[in-house]
């Protein structure tokens, strides 16, 4: 039948997803000893099922913009 089902647990995830592109979130920049830091708000901590301890890569994109990727 071609049909595709999505488990409904993806399903909120996409939801969680689409509603984070439609947002902006302003977020300082802090320190800690000698290095800067940003906060991963919750919401696209559940999104990308960030946890505690987990690493991350920053790669520059240009002057402007940091690309963050999650494993």
């Amino acid at each position: 039948c071609g049909e595709k089902y999505i488990h409904p647990q993806d399903s909120l995830k996409i939801s969680l997803f689409e509603n984070l592109k439609k947002k902006n979130f302003p977020i300082k920049v802090g320190s800690l000893g000698s290095s800067f830091i940003i906060r991963i708000p919750k919401e696209f901590a559940k999104v990308y099922s960030i946890k505690k301890g987990a690493e991350v890569i920053l790669k520059p994109e240009n002057l402007k913009n940091i690309q963050i990727k999650f494993d």
